[in-house]
């Protein structure tokens, strides 16, 4: 099926052709300037249960209002047309979800989508502030082309998604399998939508390999939300491939968006909790703290032996080669071996130390319950990972002096990667000494 036959059907579809009217209301007037704020507040009290749920978050903690907000009409004039708009949004899409969704785990697609959307608006804050809102939406929306070719080939979508997280690239096996890929089905269902032109573009172009100093004002939002999806600590693909590409990329978008390394180590971590308290004030069930610390810790885990191959495949390259072209090689693969290493690792220390921030205060707070103790010895056993992995990174700083030597030396190459396969072996003994159950047995990653 090619894409004009997909978007003929798409077309067709009653269930999909449609934009839910207080949706389809709320893009209307607040894309239109002169549109006075009470008609939003009007729109939004048509639907009962969207009202329900806008007052309730608006008085929740997380706006912390000093007064009750008892009215749609206070909440627009409170909080904004704005964020009135984002909550709306997200809250339809959510409902939305739940009537496209045939085999693609709803919690599994949120988890990943809301992550990317509270990254996307941390990145908006540094770059583009009055973008925030629509960088949160545009990032809870992004892959709501995988609901699409679920609501349309569930049973074939599923294998595809499986085949994803079993460590193919997810696009190429959707062009295979449909002609189109979900940055492609997401673009054309919000044009049927009349979604405006900014959000179009950023869920077409999620997936796309930006060039460098690309400084339109137009791929602002796009690139926001692209290098959200390459930051986003929840993923679905699970391929060296799509990680080497993400670092790539994402080091060109960020030099793009005036962004450097610190500034994405503190995107990266803020998300996480951002995230949960998202989710709850949202009621998006993303999970609770222990299921996404594990998740986090299977992520570290394929993370660590990720890199751990990298290593192996240096070795085997180093053998292959004679020292004439080793030379010229090892330049390059050093360099690209330690920023995967130092990037992949920071990110996971980010994760885990965010996930046990969460559940110990879960913890103090008796939101958990703890009867045994064994979650408090957990927390002990993922600290101590944390900092052997601290420790691998200040050994890779020392490598990063050796640029050439590391490469007639063999015994230093021998010694780290024997280190390296020591840690693994660590790591896997605490990872199963820390929880009831491996990891890898427990987990089921999709979105």
């Amino acid at each position: 099926m090619n894409k004009l036959q997909f978007e003929a059907r798409l077309s067709s579809l009653r269930s999909l052709s449609t934009l839910p009217a207080v949706m389809a209301e709320v893009l209307r007037i607040c894309e239109d300037p002169e549109t006075p704020i009470s008609d939003l507040a009007e729109i939004i009290r048509r639907d009962p249960a969207l009202s329900t749920k806008v007052l309730k978050i608006v008085n929740s903690p997380y706006y912390g209002q000093s007064q009750q907000v008892a009215s749609i009409q206070s909440a627009v004039l409170t909080l904004g047309s704005a964020q009135v708009k984002a909550l709306a949004l997200s809250l339809s899409l959510y409902s939305l979800s739940a009537q496209l969704g045939e085999k693609v785990d709803l919690k599994d697609f949120w988890r990943h989508s809301l992550n990317v959307a509270c990254v996307s608006e941390l990145i908006a804050k540094r770059v583009a502030p009055q973008l925030c809102e629509e960088a949160f939406v545009a990032g809870c929306i992004h892959d709501i082309g995988m609901l699409v070719l679920d609501k349309f080939y569930p049973n074939e979508y599923f294998k595809v998604i499986e085949a994803a997280i079993a460590g193919n690239e997810l696009t190429r096996m959707e062009q295979e399998h449909f002609e189109c890929d979900h940055a492609e089905a997401g673009e054309l269902i919000l044009r049927i939508w009349n979604f405006p032109e900014r959000y179009c573009a950023a869920v077409a172009r999620h997936h796309e390999v930006l060039e460098l100093n690309e400084e339109k004002q137009a791929d602002i939002l796009p690139t926001i939300v692209n290098l959200a999806d390459k930051l986003a600590t929840f993923t679905i693909e699970n391929t060296a491939s799509s990680r080497t590409v993400n670092l790539s990329n994402r080091e060109v978008m960020a030099s793009n968006l005036g962004l450097n390394s610190d500034d994405l180590k503190e995107i990266e971590y803020a998300a996480l909790s951002e995230m949960m308290e998202r989710s709850q004030h949202l009621e998006i069930d993303v999970g609770n703290p222990s299921e996404l610390l594990q998740r986090a810790t299977h992520q570290l885990y394929n993370l660590y032996s990720f890199t751990e191959g990298l290593y192996h495949d240096l070795v085997e390259t180093k053998a292959q080669l004679d020292e004439e072209k080793l030379n010229k090689v090892a330049l390059e693969s050093l360099q690209a071996i330690v920023a995967t290493f130092s990037h992949y690792l920071n990110n996971a220390i980010a994760s885990v130390s965010g996930r046990t921030q969460l559940l110990e205060m879960a913890l103090n707070s008796g939101r958990i319950e703890d009867g045994e103790g064994l979650l408090r010895k957990s927390l002990e056993v993922y600290d101590r990972n944390v900092e052997q992995i601290s420790s691998v990174i200040e050994k890779l700083k020392s490598v990063k002096i050796f640029k050439t030597a590391i490469y007639h030396e063999n015994t230093k190459i021998i010694d780290f990667e024997k280190e390296a396969r020591i840690s693994r072996k660590q790591l896997e003994q605490r990872l199963t000494e820390g929880l009831p159950h491996p990891v890898l047995e427990t987990e089921n990653p999709a979105g």
